[in-house]
């Protein structure tokens, strides 16, 4: 499976892409990274190891891959992609007016965290609303992949990506 993730600068990317890794490995899966490297031509943060493709699962940016199975989006300041399925914050200004294809899943990320009492996170929500989708982990998973992740703090981002888990759960 390829997961494609879609975003500009400052949407949170690098925070999802390793948050995403941690959980799904911490579901058993072996994970693949094909990610973009910084715009200065450093690979920063963007990049946790090599890249790896001979995977299960493989997190890719859309300069890395044509396709996808899945994409998660966190606006559309990001390169366009031709993916069956997506999950997207249609709380971002840069959905208004925007009619999704048939199988991609709209989270109002910023009503769903509020409502959760979590942090107003999308990537994170939106992290969590992609795993439910395609039934990649459960939700101990979650919660021990991003504090595997970002240490302490991984508690309450879990409480983001878990919000966006049960939205979707409660929609499929």
């Amino acid at each position: 499976m390829i997961i494609a993730i879609v975003g500009g600068r400052g949407d949170g990317f690098t925070r999802v892409l390793r948050g995403l890794r941690c959980v799904l490995e911490e579901a058993g899966h072996d994970v693949g990274v094909l990610a973009m490297p910084q715009s200065t031509g450093g690979v920063g943060r963007k990049r946790p190891d090599s890249y790896s493709w001979d995977a299960d699962v493989v997190i890719a940016t859309t300069d890395r891959c044509s396709a996808c199975d899945v994409a998660l989006i966190l606006s559309k300041h990001g390169s366009c992609v031709n993916a069956p399925e997506a999950v997207f914050d249609s709380d971002n200004p840069t959905f208004s007016g925007f009619e999704p294809p048939e199988r991609w899943v709209p989270v109002p990320c910023r009503r769903v965290a509020s409502e959760a009492r979590a942090p107003v996170v999308p990537g994170l929500v939106l992290l969590g609303a992609l795993c439910a989708l395609k039934d990649l982990c459960s939700p101990d998973d979650i919660e021990k992949g991003l504090v595997e992740a970002e240490g302490p703090v991984g508690a309450v981002s879990a409480r983001a990506a878990l919000a966006g888990w049960e939205y979707v759960r409660g929609r499929i």
